[in-house]
């Protein structure tokens, strides 16, 4: 968690930092701050070199070369499908773990026909 607090560049300075401590220690749920506590509330991706190496570690180029647009669309739906699960189909979570605004992340479940999410958690929430 440290290391994520120190990698963050706080854009807004001490006033983002501020209300981003506020926000963790308000929604976190255990006794201690986690990485996985704090992500989902920085504005930009900040991944450590151990993510870096999970995220690229199956990424090659191909002799015959690839075609780029298919290739970064496949990943990603992939990750849009993963963050639903993850999140039960709720949008809004889903949507934090993957660092969108909810607006963009409805564009993309429309752009890859990805509306059979249901949310099993929230009967309120409107349904994907």
């Amino acid at each position: 968690a440290i290391e994520l607090f120190q990698q963050y560049d706080y854009p807004g300075n001490v006033r983002e930092l501020e209300n981003l401590i506020e926000r963790v220690v308000i929604l976190s749920e255990g006794d201690e701050i986690q990485g996985q506590d704090i992500a989902p509330f920085m504005k930009q991706e900040i991944l450590t070199n151990q993510d870096k190496q999970n995220i690229f570690s199956d990424v090659s180029l191909p002799e015959r070369g690839i075609d780029m647009e298919a290739v970064i669309g496949n990943i990603e739906k992939e990750l849009l499908v993963q963050a639903l699960q993850k999140t039960n189909g709720m949008k809004k979570p889903a949507a934090d773990l993957l660092g969108l605004s909810l607006r963009s992340f409805r564009y993309r479940l429309q752009k890859y026909q990805l509306g059979n999410f249901l949310s099993a958690t929230d009967p309120e929430e409107e349904i994907i």
